[in-house]
């Protein structure tokens, strides 16, 4: 597996050019607050943002998520308990960074579900073991803390949305090449 440290930066013009999305879209999820640079943020005039890798998945998540018309204000929670999950994995797991993890071989899968829109989960499945991560009230995300609960089989909406595929493909429209 890879060094966690490694770091690449990425302009929003590149972002743009990888995730073929218009930079007006990306730089809006910037301005709502639902992707926050790693590196460097604009800071006025002739500054430009810097991400990280993880920011481009994040990217492709909020991305992922927009095409299923949820609003920017709903997205900005799940990417930030998204950091938190990466946080909690990295105990469970030896390595674990995304989307680097969701990428090495053997990849460890990782999937986010949202219930009734208001539960949500993360299914993560490494060696043969599968956990349920979650239970969020994404109502009540500053009361988050993540543990152990497997999703209801009770529910009236249920929305899965294959992270490991957004972190080796990207959303439908992304058509890059994965660093060796």
């Amino acid at each position: 597996m890879r060094k966690v440290e490694e770091k690449v930066v990425y302009t929003l013009a590149q972002i743009e050019e990888k995730l073929q999305e218009p930079q007006h879209r990306l730089i809006h999820l910037c301005e709502k607050g639902v992707i926050r640079p790693d590196f460097e943020d604009a800071s006025g005039r002739g500054t430009m943002r810097r991400f990280s890798e993880r920011n481009l998945f994040e990217f492709a998540v909020a991305l992922e998520l927009r095409r299923f018309d949820l609003p920017v204000a709903y997205i900005a929670p799940i990417i930030r308990i998204l950091r938190a999950f990466e946080a909690y994995a990295a105990k469970k797991i030896e390595v674990f960074s995304l989307p680097r993890s969701l990428q090495e071989k053997p990849a460890v899968g990782l999937h986010l579900i949202i219930q009734d829109g208001e539960k949500l989960f993360f299914v993560l499945k490494t060696k043969g073991e599968t956990r349920y991560i979650g239970g969020l009230d994404l109502t009540k995300t500053s009361q988050a803390s993540l543990r152990s609960e497997e999703p209801s089989t009770e529910f009236t909406t249920r929305l899965e949305v294959d992270l490991t595929r957004i972190a080796n493909v990207g959303p439908p429209r992304l058509e890059r090449r994965l660093a060796d």
